[in-house]
């Protein structure tokens, strides 16, 4: 899930060790517990679980555009906006992109709490009211 940009320069070897973007939005999100939940849970459980949710994620994720999930590791999901910006920003840009990387979290956040009321507990979680954290 690279931009398209850096997939080529990767095939034709002609990336440098660093790009430099002016207004680029992160969006960072763990899911709560996550150490703990491994603890406490049989591995395949977790993740069949992550598994699960990141995919939801990744399909919104692809849903908005110019938004790229760069990575997933362990309980955290990154996304980025702002990697190809092609066009000039402006404050109204920025904000109008800032609106789109936040209405995607609480997008994320929606998804993740459907999920977890519409899927029983796998056996021995640890007991927790929250699954997100941005």
């Amino acid at each position: 899930m690279l931009p398209s940009s850096l997939c080529d320069a990767l095939k034709n070897r002609s990336w440098s060790q660093g790009t430099h973007h002016d207004r680029v939005i992160m969006l960072s999100l763990e899911v709560l517990g996550y150490r703990s939940m491994c603890e406490r849970m049989q591995p395949d459980a977790v993740l069949d679980l992550m598994n699960e949710l990141f995919i939801m994620f990744d399909s919104l994720v692809s849903a908005t555009h110019g938004i790229a999930k760069i990575d997933s590791k362990g309980g955290t999901f990154f996304a980025f906006d702002g990697v190809e910006f092609s066009a000039p920003a402006t404050q109204k840009s920025d904000d109008r992109r800032a609106m789109k990387v936040l209405i995607l979290a609480f997008s994320m956040l929606e998804c993740a709490k459907v999920r977890k009321e519409s899927k029983p507990q796998t056996p021995n979680p640890k007991p927790s009211n929250s699954i997100l954290y941005l």
